[in-house]
């Protein structure tokens, strides 16, 4: 978890997290920073009281682009039976969605919402693919010193090889994946 000096920032996996934590490790000050032990640290949910009084700021993602990160980062990592959705563990993206579709609807609406929140608990939003615009554009509303030199010269980490497990899915699947994270 980060906290600025006006903001602190919420992170869940797949969302930009481990990039946004560095960034803002280098460009904006900082006055609370629980390490890089392991993605615990560096995760954060609404719940978590320190810096509750100042806004919160997280980044969501296309529940498509979510899906498919994860599912490439488990083919790439391994699977794990600590997320529900890894039992629907498969080598096919496709049947991977499918699998997540039919037996756990909703489940990335849900997930998303133990770590940032409903949209009536104020937290301030950006979009995972316009993240750079949109959280500095908050930032700047909300008055927080960021250095944005600083902010530009940190590489992107964690990326996902999509040639090696590319996430192509039909429309129909797409719709459905849709359909069922409607809160989202």
């Amino acid at each position: 978890m980060l906290v600025l000096t006006k903001t602190r920032l919420l992170c869940y996996p797949k969302a930009a997290s481990r990039w946004l934590t560095q960034v803002m490790r280098e460009a904006c000050a900082v006055t609370y920073d629980s390490g890089e032990k392991d993605s615990a640290a560096y995760h954060a949910r609404l719940s978590d009281p320190l810096g509750s009084e100042l806004p919160s700021i997280a980044v969501v993602r296309h529940p498509l682009a979510w899906y498919g990160s994860y599912w490439n980062h488990r083919m790439r990592h391994g699977w794990t039976k600590d997320h529900t959705i890894d039992r629907g563990e498969h080598t096919s993206f496709e049947a991977f969605l499918e699998s997540v579709v039919d037996e756990y609807p909703g489940w990335l609406s849900k997930y998303a919402r133990q770590w940032v929140g409903k949209p009536r608990d104020g937290v301030i939003v950006a979009r995972y693919e316009n993240v750079r615009d949109e959280v500095l554009s908050i930032l700047r509303a909300l008055g927080e010193p960021v250095d944005e030199e600083k902010w530009d010269s940190v590489p992107v980490v964690n990326f996902s090889d999509y040639k090696r497990f590319p996430v192509d899915v039909p429309n129909e699947l797409k719709e459905r994946v849709l359909a069922s994270e409607a809160e989202f």
